[in-house]
């Protein structure tokens, strides 16, 4: 499952909190990990914006928590369609009525 936040697209392996340190989001991207001979870490800044998404939107900070509920883990490869598909429309949504699109 995959999800965008401030143009930075998140998978399954990157919604817990163990994957946030002081210096922001550390991640090995699936593909790379997976096709790759030598694996290269991301990392990425975590922005104030964000941080106060979390804060506010976000689950309990424990390690191995999700950091948002609504990605929940689901082992049905259809159900995870369904529910990135729906996610993505409601932030498309939303984004569109911010930036007063609609």
């Amino acid at each position: 499952m995959s999800y965008t936040l401030f143009n930075f697209e998140f998978t399954k392996s990157v919604t817990k909190y163990k994957h946030i340190d002081d210096e922001g989001i550390c991640f090995v991207r699936q593909k790379t990990e997976r096709t790759n001979k030598s694996i290269k870490e991301i990392g990425m800044p975590i922005v104030s914006e964000m941080e106060t998404m979390i804060k506010r939107w976000g689950n309990e900070p424990l390690s191995d928590n999700l950091i948002f509920s609504y990605l929940e883990e689901v082992d049905d490869p259809i159900k995870h369609k369904h529910l990135t598909k729906d996610l993505t429309r409601r932030i498309n949504k939303r984004m569109k009525r911010i930036c007063g699109m609609n």
